[in-house]
């Protein structure tokens, strides 16, 4: 004789837990904030290599106002990035991600200052 199991139990359900649906979510947010301040340098390389580049067109070129762009998205890369991915680690409790956001604005307030540094004793 055949075991008799009902249908309700051999139905995995389809649909994810909302804590699991949460958890891949800041997962995503996490990475996403990541990526975005490890490519604020090249954004910042862009806005150098669109300066020294000759003008011979128009100042106000598509080319310049590209630069502009990627200049204050890797500003905000830079700075808004560790502190926006700190506060989403803390709230999704995780410790990891907390420990890698704080070191990410310890190394970008180390650069500034570095800049600042720089320019301010500049000859």
């Amino acid at each position: 004789m055949a075991s008799d199991v009902s249908a309700s139990s051999s139905v995995v359900s389809a649909e994810t837990p909302p804590a699991a649906a949460e958890g891949r979510g800041m997962s995503r947010l996490i990475a996403w904030l990541t990526g975005w301040w490890l490519t604020s340098p090249l954004m910042f390389w862009v806005v150098l290599v669109q300066g020294e580049a000759d003008h011979d067109i128009a100042h106000d070129s598509f080319w310049d106002l590209v630069a502009r762009a990627m200049g204050w998205v890797g500003l905000g890369g830079a700075v808004l990035a560790p502190v926006a991915g700190f506060v989403a680690a803390a709230l999704g409790r995780r410790r990891r991600a907390c420990a890698r956001f704080a070191l990410m604005g310890a190394v970008s307030a180390a650069g500034f200052l570095a800049i600042l540094y720089l320019v301010l004793h500049a000859d």
